[in-house]
């Protein structure tokens, strides 16, 4: 037990270090506490205004009784901003602030994001409220410090968490994690090769039919089509092989990328076919599988930007 306290001493000096944190901080935060107190409603408010933008908020907030028990816990922590004591007790509520964030699941993004809003809701009441210049540089300057040193110890908890998962898997199963993983970038790299291939010989081809038929070799109105056809391929190849570089770089892959291969496919097809007029019927199989893929596409991409 001592142990551990010695431990979370240091890291309080180490904060109070990083962060240049001294004395004239704590005298700043604590002159803005009158002007907290007056606005802590209007602060918790505006915070669970700005939450609307969050589209699955009520997966984190799912009744009005955690609702108001969460209303008071922000009340609470945003008083303490101003009592200016960075001590044990303080560190202490805002590791458990951050591990209660991971044990709901709460994405580390939508955590920034909030902070930034609150870091904005403070500064305009210093603004505000302070009529001296320099008084209010140093202020926000505080505040500053306050709400990152907040941060860093809140997000600190979900590398925690990463490291925990990690170390709670044995020596086998981290081979064999980092094994597929290396299997999984190989297979990726070789993908974006054979997609960089198909790219160049797309392009020589639809070069060699440009030529011909400049040169009259080839029937203009096939050849055009088929050209265009071929067009459309090759942007298709392009644009998923753009979506496997950004996957390389660590982007989830998108389906919508797949699906537009597919429709490009099927349009090709279309205009090909439709210099035959025997094929009517195979002309409207097409087009109702273009349909329908077209539907497929659309939802995809309806979903993803959400």
């Amino acid at each position: 037990m001592g142990e551990k306290a010695t431990i979370t001493m240091r890291s309080i000096e180490e904060i109070k270090k990083h962060y240049n944190w001294n004395e004239e901080d704590e005298k700043h935060l604590k002159q803005m506490k009158d002007i907290a107190i007056k606005h802590k409603d209007n602060f918790v408010n505006k915070l669970y205004e700005y939450f609307n933008i969050f589209e699955d908020k009520d997966r984190y907030l799912k009744d009005e009784k955690i609702k108001e028990r969460h209303k008071a816990h922000l009340q609470a922590w945003f008083l303490e901003l101003f009592e200016g004591n960075l001590d044990h007790l303080y560190i202490s509520k805002a590791q458990r602030i951050g591990t209660r964030h991971v044990q709901i699941g709460l994405p580390p993004h939508y955590l920034n994001s909030s902070m930034n809003f609150v870091r904005e809701f403070i500064e305009s009441l210093v603004i505000e409220k302070t009529a001296d210049a320099n008084e209010k540089i140093k202020i926000l300057k505080s505040i500053d410090k306050i709400l990152d040193i907040n941060l860093d110890i809140i997000t600190e908890a979900y590398r925690e968490e990463e490291f925990k998962t990690y170390l709670g898997t044995s020596k086998i199963q981290k081979i064999f994690i980092e094994t597929i993983q290396g299997v999984s970038r190989s297979i990726d790299l070789f993908i974006v090769t054979i997609m960089s291939f198909l790219a160049i010989v797309g392009g020589g081809w639809i070069l060699y039919e440009f030529v011909n038929l400049v040169l009259g070799r080839v029937s203009p109105e096939s050849t055009a089509l088929e050209i265009l056809g071929s067009t459309l391929i090759l942007y298709a190849i392009s644009e998923l092989l753009n979506e496997e570089l950004k996957h390389l770089k660590g982007a989830p892959l998108s389906l919508k990328v797949f699906a537009g291969i597919a429709l490009a496919a099927i349009i090709r097809k279309i205009l090909i076919i439709s210099l035959y007029p025997k094929k009517s019927i195979e002309l409207l199989i097409l087009g109702i599988l273009m349909l329908f893929i077209g539907i497929v596409y659309f939802i995809i991409n309806k979903v993803e930007r959400r």
